[in-house]
């Protein structure tokens, strides 16, 4: 070996292609001793021996094409790093030389062999071409499916991968692993997490995915390019070392209708095991909140059952029958058999809320295999939702138009659309559609009929046999659509005022040029049927709505992608306000994904007040069941954000919008109003304690259901208040004196700025307006420390109902008061119909604004600082100060700014200051030359 080292050209090529012979070696050898629980059953590196026929095109695997998915989108095989595999290439035949002078003992520079070692043809793909597949975006969607490839339903699944991405802003990528059943239609599914922009190579992977109905045969992977910005066409995405892993199947169930229970009420989970090895023979369960703050945990065997020998399949157990007794030692199972069985714990939780139950395999509880969602609600009156509502896709076996009505009566839709098409002589659907109508609308709820895709019976007359056709289509000829419709619109005409033409998301009737008529005349032949028809349309909030006089549509459903942000919903909303449609608009919670709990709860809670703000008459989440942006996930148990849904659709659904009040915490809060109660939802960006008057019987709870403690307090002047914390998370608080919340709201501060000048009493104009019921007398206090001389001022009030009163409260200036902002707390003291004790809370500045002072201090010696000074000059003239400097127990020091014209002017200057005197509050007292106004300024100290 060390004979045909030496004889190797010493070229940098050559001794980097050494080292990756080295580096192969020992890699190859340290993988090979891995043993994992998780069991590689199928993949693909796109390597050479994943594309045979050498047209960069992974064997096996088709592309998706239709409108959305373009033929012309690029998509082949490539490496990772085209450089180093053109220059490993060209020392393939260099490696085979490497090779034979291993194996033979000795070095020949003239060896040329027939075709290249399989051996090292596999180490150059996986460790030096190093190829991928990638799909280079121009608009569009991208979809690569892979063939199929079998599975057994006595394992779960899981698929890792590598993925990377470079300018992917308009889109999403991900990959998607689909168990089949011998049909190859869909069981489950599970997902990676979307990647977008740019990210450097990184391993993803999926949930772990199993079918609980046993029929699982086949699995199958498609990697996806979504896009979610229409504006941005291009970017790459790509994918490499694709593995799918089988695992020991975990499953974990329990009986509680939708996952949900009421607190203090008994429940059992259960967790099934399949392909168990004997030494992992318990799970571990635990217990955590919404958080994921771990609450219990606990290991429970698994109980094995013992089937008579003869119908024991081979390495198989199936689960427990307690009243068998178990077998004698020598019909048990070794310990290396497979095996199945079950562990039930036994849960009663008192506190509302979501909470995750998760089963880990083993003892050591290395592997998290299964998570369920337990929501633990109390019981409630049914639910008015207002303008919030849920659009149904379709019914199918696993959702029943005789479930809907509950679902929305326990946990709220003030609208539901749901499709209503069915073939003429199905009496049964058209049946059950009518009676799930009348018990909504007995609801209260408002029921929209959405026509978009017919009966399979019926598709063939549309053409060219589409599963989805676009609606501009299917109403083109009234010819074919009216005769197919008759039967629906005269049983659901009857019941239906509402129906939308396309389902959620098709503007095909914006692109055609005869619109108005077009409708006017689909419109025109309904109304036979249904003689209170209001027609629905689907829109883009960023093209403008026809401005006809006469309009033959009733709504727009307005959607865009990515969805509007509350800011924009209400601008958006606004400028839409004069139409003559009425606007709704989607509400679909943000991608799981994609965004953190925390932030998808914030955006729900801010988009659900804004709908109410801009009286948005109709709000939808498009579909509810989709645990990635809906309220429960597909098999209708409770979802991450059902909870939050139902507190708000219960706290503000049929409620007024009130407007905001400041708070002394400073916490974003929003009033409405429900009859005689106010409620208001508030949070803050820092955890706070709100403290003030809000009412007599104040309660409040989390956006979770669980309650938060008011404590009954005193104010400083020895008047009840309530207090309770206030956090990033939103809180409902209930109770609200709204009388009170209105005086609040409707106190006015005439000024915003005040005049600082040497001597004599100054004098606040405030308007104030009596919102109880009875007129009022007592006292206002103006209180502030920091401002006023003796830190309050009294003013008496005598104020009419409904009346608004323009006062003048006399105050005195602290002569040391800062310059800039100050609190104020506005304490009335009022009796009306009974004693009254509240606080208001304002801000204002001290100083008109136009000049400012921004100091910073340097230590220059023990003894010495610089004092930097930044004058801004918004007057427009020349302005001169004499200041003094104040360290605190010593004589001031002087100085002068002259001549600061406009804008900005800096100035430095030395002043004595040693580092005791420091760590306290100096003072900084500056006089405007000619006009005494005066502006003080605190620096250091506490």
């Amino acid at each position: 070996m060390t004979r045909w080292l030496i004889a190797l050209p010493p070229s940098g090529q050559t001794l980097w292609t050494c080292a990756i012979v080295v580096v192969l070696t020992v890699l190859a050898s340290v993988t090979s001793g891995q043993d994992l629980r998780a069991e590689k059953i199928h993949g693909w590196d796109f390597q050479r021996s994943d594309d045979r026929n050498a047209d960069l095109e992974p064997d096996g695997w088709r592309r998706r094409r239709d409108r959305a998915h373009p033929a012309y989108i690029e998509m082949k095989i490539a490496s990772r790093d085209p450089a180093r595999a053109a220059a490993a290439i060209e020392e393939q035949m260099l490696l085979a030389r490497l090779l034979h002078a291993f194996q033979s003992g000795g070095w020949d520079g003239k060896y040329v062999p027939e075709v290249m070692p399989r051996s090292m043809s596999r180490l150059m793909d996986d460790y030096v071409l190093n190829n991928c597949l990638e799909i280079r975006m121009d608009g569009g969607a991208a979809e690569l499916v892979s063939p199929v490839f079998p599975m057994d339903a006595r394992f779960s699944y899981s698929l890792e991968a590598e993925v990377s991405c470079q300018g992917l802003d308009g889109h999403q990528a991900w990959i998607e692993l689909q168990l089949l059943d011998g049909e190859q239609q869909l069981l489950d599914s599970a997902r990676t997490k979307a990647i977008t922009g740019t990210i450097d190579w990184t391993q993803t992977m999926t949930s772990i995915a199993s079918d609980a109905s046993n029929a699982l045969k086949w699995g199958r992977v498609h990697l996806k390019v979504d896009p979610h910005d229409h504006m941005l066409i291009a970017g790459l995405a790509r994918f490499d070392s694709i593995h799918i892993h089988r695992l020991p199947r975990l499953s974990l169930t329990t009986a509680l209708t939708h996952h949900i229970a009421a607190p203090g009420e008994a429940f059992e989970v259960e967790c099934t095991a399949m392909g168990i090895n004997g030494d992992c023979g318990s799970v571990k369960f635990q217990l955590r909140d919404v958080h994921r703050d771990l609450l219990q945990e606990a290991s429970v065997e698994l109980e094995p059952d013992y089937p008579t020998p003869a119908t024991i399949p081979p390495g198989r157990l199936v689960a427990k029958q307690p009243s068998r007794p178990a077998p004698a030692a020598s019909q048990r199972p070794s310990k290396l058999d497979n095996f199945d069985g079950t562990a039930t714990w036994k849960l009663k939780l008192d506190t509302p809320g979501l909470y995750r139950v998760s089963v880990f395999l083993g003892e050591a509880g290395a592997v998290q295999q299964r998570e369920l969602l337990i929501g633990v609600i109390a019981p409630r009156p049914p639910l008015r939702a207002g303008p919030f509502g849920w659009s149904i896709s379709g019914f199918h076996a696993g959702l029943r138009p005789e479930q809907l009505p509950s679902l929305v009566e326990n946990y709220g839709a003030g609208w539901i659309k749901f499709p209503v098409w069915f073939e003429s002589s199905d009496t049964s659907t058209a049946d059950r559609l009518v009676a799930m109508t009348e018990r909504l609308q007995a609801l209260g709820c408002e029921c929209v009929g959405v026509l978009d895709s017919p009966p399979v019976q019926q598709r063939s007359v549309f053409g060219d046999g589409m599963e989805q056709l676009p609606a501009v289509e299917i109403f083109r000829n009234h010819s074919e659509w009216e005769p197919l419709l008759e039967p629906v619109l005269t049983r659901m005409g009857l019941k239906l005022d509402w129906f939308q033409l396309g389902a959620d998301g098709d503007t095909s009737f914006m692109d055609i040029a005869n619109m108005e008529s077009t409708l006017t005349d689909i419109r025109a032949r309904m109304q036979t049927y249904c003689q209170e028809l209001r027609l629905a349309l689907n829109w883009t909030w960023l093209d403008a709505e026809n401005e006809e006089n006469v309009i033959p549509w009733n709504a727009v459903q307005y959607r865009t992608t990515p969805q509007l942000t509350a800011t924009e919903l209400l601008a958006y909303s606004a400028s839409h306000a004069n139409r003559r449609t009425s606007p709704w608009v989607t509400l679909d919670p943000l991608p799981a994904g994609r965004y953190t709990l925390r932030d998808r709860v914030r955006d729900l809670t801010e988009r659900m007040i804004a709908v109410k703000r801009a009286a948005v008459p109709a709000a939808f989440v498009l579909n509810p069941f989709d645990a990635e942006t809906g309220l429960f996930d597909e098999q209708q148990n409770v979802g991450e954000m059902l909870i939050p849904w139902q507190s708000l659709v219960d706290a503000i659904g049929v409620a007024e919008y009130r407007g905001t009040i400041k708070l002394p915490g400073g916490s974003v809060n929003h009033i409405f109003q429900v009859d005689d109660e106010g409620v208001i939802v508030m949070w803050n960006d820092l955890p706070q304690k709100e403290q003030m008057y809000f009412g007599e019987t104040v309660t409040a709870s989390d956006i979770w259901g669980k309650s938060i403690h008011v404590e009954n307090t005193r104010s400083a002047r020895g008047t009840s208040e309530q207090s309770f914390e206030v956090g990033t998370s939103p809180i409902i608080v209930r109770g609200i004196d709204i009388a009170v919340m209105r005086w609040l709201q409707s106190f006015e501060v005439l000024e915003n700025n005040l005049v600082s000048s040497i001597g004599g009493e100054h004098t606040l104009p405030l308007r104030i307006t009596n919102t109880l019921e009875q007129s009022a007398v007592g006292t206002l206090t103006m209180v502030s420390e920091s401002l006023l001389r003796n830190g309050k001022s009294e003013l008496p009030v005598q104020l009419s109902k409904g009346t608004p009163l323009e006062r003048s409260l006399p105050f005195n200036l602290r002569p040391d008061a800062s310059a800039g902002q100050h609190e104020l707390r506005f304490d009335f003291d009022v009796t009306a119909d009974r004693p009254y004790h509240f606080s208001i809370y304002r801000t204002i500045t001290l100083g008109m604004g136009d000049i400012e002072f921004e100091w910073d201090m340097t230590r220059e010696s023990p003894n010495m600082v610089k004092l930097r000074c930044e004058l801004i000059n918004n007057t427009g003239r020349e302005v001169n100060f004499d200041c003094k400097f104040f360290p605190l127990g010593q004589p001031y020091q002087r100085f002068q700014i002259l001549e600061a014209g406009s804008g900005s002017t800096l100035r430095e200057f030395d002043m004595r200051l040693t580092r005791e005197q420091e760590a306290a509050q100096a003072w900084i007292r500056c006089e405007e030359i000619g006009n005494g106004r005066v502006l003080n300024y605190r620096l250091g100290g506490e």
